[in-house]
């Protein structure tokens, strides 16, 4: 049965934006900025009236207020007597002479409470919040910059690797050729069957490299597609081609970005929010040692006396002022304390930002070091082409050997190999580069 082959080509571009969707860490990463979002609409309630609603009831074993004539008038002798009456009238008509109340009861009060001033806490609260999503969002786009970054590592090894692959199997062709010309040599009695038997170990040997060169690069897009989330057969592999080619025609010089054009690295906002997020904790912190204002209402229902005409709902309206006095020396150390970790992260900032300045110094040392390698590999390809072309004559000339012929094809498979990594090697220079100055 002979299956149907459908090529797939796949560009940087489809599986950056497969990468994009579904690689795990930024979809943990957009799962924090939206948790950011809800802390900071919470944050958003705090200036919001507080309400509440409470409910309570009981049943005692026994009274908890028992009052009788004594509680009232006293134990002095007067007293007594008239308790003493008190009791006799009580029996004479069938009453009790004492009174209780609070054996069972029941209280639900619905609050409403207004924080008019909380020390600063919900104000730098919500700033609080607010840093912690644009912090978040920074995030997202920092681990999509890294995320982009590794996609292109392993697209750019494949598309290397399938470059080796043609230049590996016009390596073969040229030693078929070569086995020819060997052929023909021994036909005219200039070679012997020990070079075509050289020959032919070189045409196996660059066959079982050509063998581990194709599983090599199974591989290498196994690891790509499960990075991007793309679908495949392990069998259909062979036909899925990556499009993009790893050379690159633009010099370093033309690729350069100007200072006044670069964009700022989000590493760099997010030292800023470090600092400013060390201040706010400051704030926060002393805010708990500043007077606490606030007013509210309540209306409720409640029967705890059991008295039949008790009014048994009602309502108030409060005021509260709480001014912490004893703890004015604890606020002072913690103060200090907060202010050695704002000290602490201007110092961080201090340093990373002389670090990113160096970063994107190196990055552009490396394109163009990069781009003279390129240059110096395809200088040595010509070289090693044109060697080729003179022992190639030479032999057909009956001047030298097969295993010159031999030594000088690798030599120009080599050269093309080492093309290739200088070419791949500019590539992930460049583009590394040009996203750090935010120009991708």
């Amino acid at each position: 049965m002979i299956r149907a082959l459908l090529i797939v080509y796949l560009s940087l571009s489809e599986c950056l934006s497969l990468g994009e969707m579904n690689d795990p860490a930024l979809k943990n990463a957009r799962l924090d900025v939206s948790a950011a979002m809800e802390q900071r609409s919470a944050a958003r309630w705090e200036y919001a009236p507080r309400l509440s609603v409470n409910a309570y009831a009981f049943h005692s074993l026994r009274p908890l207020v028992k009052v009788d004539a004594t509680d009232i008038l006293g134990t002095g002798d007067y007293a007594r007597a008239l308790s003493s009456h008190i009791n006799e009238l009580a029996y004479e008509f069938g009453m009790t002479p004492y009174f209780t109340m609070m054996d069972h009861g029941c209280f639900s009060m619905a609050l409403a409470m207004q924080p008019l001033y909380a020390g600063g806490r919900i104000f730098n609260g919500n700033k609080l919040a607010d840093l912690a999503l644009e912090a978040s969002r920074l995030q997202l786009s920092i681990k999509g910059r890294e995320t982009a970054a590794a996609i292109e590592e392993k697209y750019f090894r494949i598309v290397s690797l399938q470059e080796k692959e043609r230049t590996l199997e016009e390596a073969v062709k040229l030693v078929g050729n070569v086995e020819k010309d060997v052929r023909s040599a021994i036909a005219a009695g200039i070679a012997c069957e020990a070079d075509l038997l050289q020959v032919k170990l070189k045409q196996k040997e660059l066959e079982g490299a050509a063998v581990k060169l194709r599983g090599g690069i199974r591989l290498a897009k196994m690891d790509l597609f499960n990075a991007i989330g793309y679908e495949y057969s392990y069998l259909g592999l062979g036909d899925i081609i990556l499009s993009d080619s790893p050379q690159e025609t633009r010099s370093p010089l033309e690729l350069a970005v100007p200072e006044e054009g670069m964009s700022r690295p989000q590493e760099s906002r997010l030292l800023e929010l470090q600092v400013e997020g060390a201040r706010l904790q400051k704030k926060m912190a002393l805010g708990e040692y500043l007077p606490q204002v606030a007013i509210g209402a309540g209306y409720g229902y409640g029967d705890m006396t059991g008295l039949a005409h008790s009014d048994k709902t009602n309502a108030l309206a409060f005021a509260t002022v709480q001014i912490p006095i004893t703890d004015i020396a604890k606020a002072v150390h913690t103060g200090r304390k907060h202010e050695y970790q704002v000290e602490k992260a201007r110092n961080d900032q201090a340093y990373y930002e002389a670090q990113l300045e160096l970063q994107v110094r190196a990055l552009q040392l490396e394109m163009e070091t990069a781009w003279d390698e390129v240059g110096i590999r395809r200088e040595a390809v010509g070289v090693a082409e044109d060697s080729e072309r003179r022992i190639r004559a030479s032999f057909n000339a009956g001047m030298v050997s097969a295993s010159d012929v031999l030594e000088v094809e690798l030599s120009l498979q080599t050269a093309k190999e080492e093309l290739l990594d200088a070419q791949l090697a500019y590539k992930k220079a460049s583009m590394a580069y040009l996203r750090r100055c935010g120009k991708l």
